[in-house]
């Protein structure tokens, strides 16, 4: 079973609870879906050696990519997101 900070697993809940696709497979061809695992965790990884910097997140959707660099980023860091716009 993978594990996921905290932040993480309440945003795929409400993702889950807003009909939010969490896959590739269920949003579809040319749909929006959540950030995958492995790339939530390449993002924790870069954003963990960022100190003292601002990180910063386009497209955010249900704030499943947030969760993991925000969790792991210095204290020093700020961190800012800016959600999708509709089409």
């Amino acid at each position: 079973m993978e594990q996921f900070p905290p932040l993480v697993i309440r945003a795929q809940a409400l993702a889950q609870q807003a009909g939010f696709a969490l896959t590739r497979e269920q949003a579809g061809p040319g749909r929006p879906s959540a950030c995958l695992p492995g790339v939530g965790r390449f993002l924790a990884v870069l954003a963990a050696g960022c100190a003292g910097g601002q990180i910063g997140e386009l497209g955010t959707g249900a704030g499943i990519g947030a969760g993991g660099p925000s969790t792991c980023s210095s204290p020093t860091a700020g961190y800012a997101t800016i959600p999708a716009l509709p089409r």
